[in-house]
């Protein structure tokens, strides 16, 4: 039995940190551990006791009971034991734990909380179960698939296979499977390969292959990641103009066909990218409409474009595909069109190549031919380029006898390398190197893991081009890491653009609703399936990403159903945001998959290959910049200026300081009690315990012998375990009955015994006692200054037969801000008319309520206090935008139409204070009064829920009798269960949206509503876990982007009246070579947008990004920080200190926000589950 530690066993240590390994860490710990597991952890009452003080005898010292085990006397029970210890060793979960364990012996410092670090290692094995999911010698043998030699120089085949053929190191990685697949698609298709021509004297074929070896790569039971088609028209004749021509006659044919609704394929868009000049290169782009509409002008361009080398592309969909896993029938594809003319000298009878590919032998290189005829006429072609296979180069014109014989025959027939050489597998040097430097640059720049496939597409032609320079593992990784989670959510995800592309390219009608709908439910049925928790275990926050996906499929199906035709933008904007949602997710799941390639590292491939490319410019002789850095060295703090130290609400210092706690093992070393030779691990042990990794172990082990089954994959479990344990350590600092105690310090004062109206004295605010409960007067005295400021408008008592009165209320989460909540979202006001008229009068009521409502966001838009109004919104939909907001009838008609028909109706404005602009939303409530046969009636236009008079905050007396003397009903048991069910309504809704942080608002409320305190200290760690500050994030990203906005329409509306030169400011630092003078800002002001406290705000709201994904517990991943950060440098403009106010800085922020979404979603939900009562299982 390991003897516990005295006090004084690490006093040093504790002197600089509360936490640390010795029994006074061991009273934190008790703090931290009373809490419930809720599956991840400890269960038993036993368990959540506090822990005693150490001075207390060790018989009742849990912490000592945790020492011992004592094996179960039942031979079944022992045997059911054995069975689970050897599963655990099959896992390797056992082993695995202790190689944590080992890593903590041999740090010198150990974190305050370790399990972020246990969990990111234990996500790391739970990838491994699919990326190892088959033996070595499974993965071997589908990268060195057995090949079959042809007579042909540099030609090989698959064996057993007829329609794989190219070079051999790109063959034996080829799944055939795939190519079969890709062969009956085009078959389906009538992809004809001739070559049409009205020239009888010009003869050729169309050659086709599938390009992109990392889509051909892989399981069978996975699509392949897009079908690639290059189709080379070989043409022989004697004017390269004329060639030129037919091949543009034959581009645009097949383009014209894939454009018909009789088709089976569907055109999305033609690219054409001139690449004369790469540092110059552009790209237009031809939607099937286009085409129709200019084909001169279209035949013309592909003409320029071939002649400059340039890319042609068509995007098309394939209809009656069967390829594995595309049940719908559909896959998207592409189709590169390039041109090789053999001009023909009938004169001389010689030949020349004309090649419009910008290296020969490319397609040997990076894709494979589907037909062995086609290869070799490829072959034989390109045996008559300057630069050959042997590297010694042939001559321009080779002669050749001119025969009867069509061109496609005579290449056909063109002598091979015969038996009796020796035959050449590989391309010469001179032959690579060109390939190699481009694509070399295809990966230059780029970043780790947004980039990954990019870098993997590039980086597996690389090594197939020069297969002798690298080992066997390094193609293995490739492939295992084409098994991963992240692979098969990328290639899910990109059915996504297919259906943006599509809109936009056939738009949304009845004809194309079918073959949309068709996409649609295999993008669904793809994503879903990429992080079904039914199908393979999954950490809950994968679990947290599975049912946000089971939502937004729901509402965008919901939409595409919907009678008549949805909006196209509005499909084609919640398609983005989605794009920027799965982006975060496929971060994460691509870091986890890189993480376990140990034989292949990008990061090193990508420094290797920068060494490379300057190596090969200075062998040219060129001159050459040294290399930018990659994305992922931009990080949000290298702007060019310092921090600012700013203050983002009432947000606890010991739990945001957390991440930069160590304990000092040196330091405890000395002042320990443990003999010499064991005094490190003696800490370790006692740090552990501290940290109760055994319970969070035991409870780990229990869930796993508790289920059904036995889990094929054992660490998904342990993750949630690991990470519910992070969350407690975080949060659960305190005890629940001291911080609640904490919370409910405040006693409201009784004003009014018959009303049940309470008073908070210091600050003046009335209300029920659920509305001031937890409120903190000191913050709460802005928040009045800020309401009184936006309700100083006079309202005339009297108005013909109609008796006005109005008053103010604060409610949300700003009653809260301060206690309960960290964060100031937005400041929620609701403001009360009460119009009283005669029975009948109601539309007069209504004219009266819109002309009173017009009148009061006029004086908003007038007062001295310089709001923003941002616009008038109904419904939750933006009624009357901010530039129509000066016109009072306009106003008024939305008012009043949206108030007949009882809708939600509020004016959305900002507040300059401090260093940001604080979002004020305020509410505008009609309450008709009518007398109704001797009874007082009352009506209200807005949608009514019960409970919210529980939360209003009244500025006086007067305010507060005045509502529930004519507005509120008696407090009846009858109509507490109605509000309650209101409350709870509420919550469901907020959580079948995945607004959970919401939802604990709700649940707040009733709570406060029934008196009851026993979940107060779970509400207050959920607003102040990591989830709360990227919900205050992703608010504070919205507020910048509606001042943008406003600032950009004053902007336009300036220019329109006065254009100025001032007005065009160049986007962003001036270009390097023309250096301007940095001129400070002109107009401060735009929109009464003080443009000096947005540059404040913006960057405020940069550092603040920095410091949360930093934090350990939020479990970001480690590039997007970098993502946004490079975002945020589109928006920002430093060296003049302004935010660029311009359409791309609004869409920049908006993915800023839907990048963020994911941590809010997995962290919300991570949250919850470490409740007593989490809302997500239906408790609540």
């Amino acid at each position: 039995m390991t003897k516990p530690r005295s006090e004084s066993a690490t006093s040093g240590a504790r002197a600089q940190y509360r936490p640390l390994t010795s029994r006074a860490h061991s009273r934190r710990s008790s703090k931290t551990t009373n809490r419930t597991s809720s599956g991840n952890g400890p269960t038993s009452e036993e368990v959540h006791k506090p822990r005693p003080h150490h001075a207390q005898s060790s018989q009742h010292d849990p912490s000592a009971a945790r020492l011992f085990y004592t094996p179960p006397e039942d031979p079944e029970a022992a045997k059911g034991m054995g069975a689970i210890l050897a599963y655990l060793k099959e896992k390797g979960v056992v082993s695995n734990m202790e190689e944590y364990i080992q890593l903590l012996l041999e740090t010198d410092d150990l974190p305050y909380n370790p399990y972020p670090i246990l969990a990111e290692r234990a996500i790391l094995q739970a990838e491994k179960y699919h990326m190892m999911s088959e033996d070595d010698v499974s993965v071997k043998s589908k990268i060195q698939r057995p090949v079959q030699a042809t007579t042909l120089d540099l030609l090989w085949g698959l064996q057993g296979c007829t329609c794989v053929w190219g070079l051999k190191n790109v063959v034996q990685v080829v799944n055939p499977a795939h190519v079969m697949n890709i062969q009956r698609l085009l078959e389906a298709n009538g992809q004809s390969g001739q070559l049409v021509t009205e020239n009888g004297s010009y003869t050729g074929q169309v050659l086709t292959s599938v390009i992109g070896p990392l889509s051909l790569m892989g399981d069978s039971d996975t699509r392949p990641l897009g079908v690639n088609l290059r189709l080379e028209y070989l043409i022989y004749g004697e004017d390269v103009e004329e060639g030129l021509d037919i091949f543009a006659f034959n581009v645009l044919a097949d383009v014209e066909e894939e454009n018909k609704d009789t088709t089976s394929q569907q055109l999305l868009y033609v690219s054409c990218t001139s690449e004369s000049k790469e540092e110059n290169s552009t790209e237009m782009s031809w939607t099937g409409d286009r085409i129709k509409n200019k084909r001169d002008d279209f035949k013309e361009t592909i003409i320029q474009s071939t002649r400059e080398k340039g890319i042609i592309r068509a995007e098309v969909i394939f209809q009656n595909a069967d390829l594995s896993g595309s049940r719908a029938g559909l896959v998207r594809g592409s189709k590169e069109y390039m041109l090789h003319f053999i001009e023909v000298s009938p004169q001389e009878g010689n030949e020349r190549l004309v090649s419009f590919g910008r290296f020969p032998y490319q397609t040997l290189v990076d894709g494979v031919f589907l037909k062995k005829a086609d290869a070799e006429a490829y072959l034989s072609a390109m045996k008559r380029h300057p630069v050959n296979p042997g590297g010694g180069g042939l001559p321009k014109k080779l002669s050749r006898k001119m025969t009867s014989k069509s061109g496609a025959q005579m290449m056909m027939n063109s002598g091979g390398s015969g038996s009796s050489k020796t035959k050449v597998e590989g391309l010469s040097e001179v032959i690579k190197k060109p390939l190699r430097v481009h694509f070399l640059k295809m990966i230059q720049g780029t970043s780790e893991v947004p980039d990954c496939f990019t870098i993997l597409h590039a980086a597996l032609i690389l090594i197939l081009l020069d297969r002798s320079k690298y080992q066997l593992e390094e193609l293995t990784s490739i492939y295992r890491f084409l098994q991963s989670t992240g692979a098969k959510f990328y290639i899910a995800s990109q059915l996504n653009n297919t259906i943006i592309d599509f809109i936009q390219a056939v738009g949304m009608n009845n004809t194309s609703h079918s073959t949309l709908m068709a996409i649609f439910k295999e993008y669904k049925r793809d994503i879903l399936r990429s992080l079904d928790p039914s199908l393979h275990g999954r950490p809950q926050h994968q679990m947290a990403y599975h049912s946000y996906f089971c939502f937004f499929m729901g509402e965008l199906e919901a939409l595409l159903a919907k009678d008549g035709s949805p909006s196209s933008k509005q499909v084609i904007r919640k398609c983005l945001e989605f794009e920027m949602f799965c982006n975060t997710v496929q971060y994460q799941l691509t870091e986890a998959a890189l993480a376990n390639m140990e034989q292949f590292s990008i990061k090193k491939f990508l420094s290797d290959c920068e060494a490379k490319l300057t190596s090969a410019h200075q062998g040219n002789g060129s001159k050459t910049k040294s290399p930018s850095p990659t994305k992922s060295d931009t990080s949000v703090s290298t702007q060019g200026d310092q921090r600012l130290l700013l203050k983002h609400g009432v947000e606890p210092p010991e739990i945001l300081q957390q991440k930069h706690k160590y304990i000092p093992v040196n330091d405890a070393i000395e002042t320990s009690n443990h003999p010499a030779i064991m005094a490190k691990e003696g800490i370790i042990m006692q740090y552990l315990l501290d940290v109760r990794l055994d319970d969070v172990w035991a409870g780990y082990l229990r869930e796993l012998i508790s289920s059904d089954h036995l889990p094929p994959n054992s660490h998904p479990r342990l993750v949630t375990a690991l990470r519910g344990a992070a969350y407690r350590m975080r949060l659960c600092g305190n005890r629940d009955d001291r911080l609640t105690a904490s919370l409910t310090s405040l006693k409201p004062k009784l004003a009014d015994v018959v009303m049940g109206l309470y008073t908070l004295p210091e600050s003046g605010v009335y209300g029920y006692n659920s509305a001031l409960y937890l409120a903190d007067q000191e913050k709460l005295k802005r928040a009045l200054q800020l309401t009184d400021a936006i309700s100083d408008v006079e309202v005339i008592s009297q108005r013909g037969k109609f008796q006005i009165s109005s008053g103010i209320s604060l409610t949300g989460r700003t009653v809260f801000y301060g206690r309960m909540a960290p964060y100031v979202l937005e400041l929620d006001a609701h403001h009360h008319f009460y119009i009283k008229g005669p029975l009948g009068s109601n539309t007069e009521a209504l004219q009266l309520f819109s002309k009173l409502v017009s009148d009061d966001i006029s004086g908003l838009k007038r007062s001295s206090h310089n709001f923003v109004v941002e616009g008038l919104y109904a419904g939750g939909q933006e009624a009357v935008p901010v530039d129509q907001l000066l016109d009072p009838v306009d106003v008024s008609a939305a008012i009043l139409d949206a108030a007949s028909r009882k809708m939600a109706i509020y004016i959305k404005l900002y507040h300059a204070v401090g260093w940001r602009y604080i979002p004020i939303v305020k509410h505008y409530r009609l309450h008709f009064l009518f007398v109704d046969n001797a009874d007082d009636r009352h009506e209200a236009y807005y949608p009514e829920h019960p409970a919210d008079e529980s939360q209003y905050m009244f500025l006086s007396v007067e305010e507060a009798t005045e509502f529930i003397q004519k507005c509120s009903k008696p407090q009846s048991e009858a109509v507490m269960e109605v509000k309650r069910r209101s409350l709870e309504e509420q919550c469901l809704e907020h959580l079948k949206e995945h607004r959970v942080l919401p939802a604990y608002e709700s649940y707040l409320a009733k709570c406060l509503m029934n008196n009851d305190t026993g979940s107060l200290a779970d509400i207050w760690r959920v607003f102040h876990s990591p989830a709360g500050q990227v919900e205050y994030l992703i608010e504070l990203c919205a507020s910048l982007s509606d001042l943008v906005l406003v600032s950009l329409k004053a902007e336009e509306m300036e220019e329109a009246l006065t254009p100025s030169p001032s007005l065009h400011e160049t986007r962003g630092k001036p270009k390097k070579g023309n250096p301007q003078p940095v001129e400070p800002l002109k107009s401060p002001v735009k929109g009464k947008v003080n443009q000096r406290i947005l540059f404040k705000m913006a960057i405020a709201f940069r550092d603040k990004v920095e410091d949360t994904l930093s934090e350990p517990t939020l479990f970001a991943p480690a590039c997007l920080n970098s993502v946004i950060g490079a975002k945020i440098q589109d928006v920002l403009d430093v060296e003049r200190s302004r935010v660029i106010i311009d359409h791309k800085s609004i869409i920049c922020l908006e993915e800023i926000q839907h990048l963020l979404k994911p941590l809010l979603v997995a962290s919300s939900s991570e949250v919850d589950s470490i409740s007593l009562a989490p809302l997500l299982k239906g408790e609540g």
